[in-house]
């Protein structure tokens, strides 16, 4: 199994308590990140991105035995679909800070994605526009 075919895997098989575990590293992550260099969600870039994924990754490999390396392949997979995916949620919140976790876990999602060599599933809109979209049952394969 290759590195990717790895972490794809490694995602798919997340609890969803441990999902929500590591969905908060990435948001801990990238928040400070953008923060820290004063810029907001409209900011973000497939660069900014890939710096954040390279940040966490070693405390993802910390926490769990037997991840592979995320190379800058990888990272440049993944990136532009992380971006995508947070993108989605800028409809008037300014900072990265006001996404919740729910939100973040879809950035494992995008990661299970690109690892995959796919394009990023969108979950489909089944509610009101003026609904919360993911409310804590995003199942990290695009469904609600």
């Amino acid at each position: 199994m290759s590195a990717q075919e790895s972490i794809a895997a490694w995602v798919d098989q997340l609890t969803a308590q441990d999902a929500y575990e590591e969905a908060t590293a990435v948001r801990q992550v990238l928040v400070s990140r953008m923060k820290a260099a004063g810029q907001k969600l409209a900011d973000l870039t497939p660069e900014i991105s890939g710096a954040a994924l390279a940040e966490y990754w070693p405390g993802a490999q910390a926490r769990w035995d037997g991840l592979p390396d995320m190379d800058a392949g990888a990272i440049d997979a993944a990136a532009p679909l992380v971006t995508q995916w947070l993108k989605m949620f800028d409809d008037g919140r300014t900072a990265p800070g006001l996404l919740s976790v729910d939100d973040y876990q879809g950035v494992l999602h995008a990661l299970r994605c690109a690892m995959r060599g796919t394009g990023l599933e969108l979950p489909k809109q089944t509610t009101p526009i003026d609904a919360k979209l993911l409310g804590g049952k995003f199942d990290l394969k695009g469904k609600l």
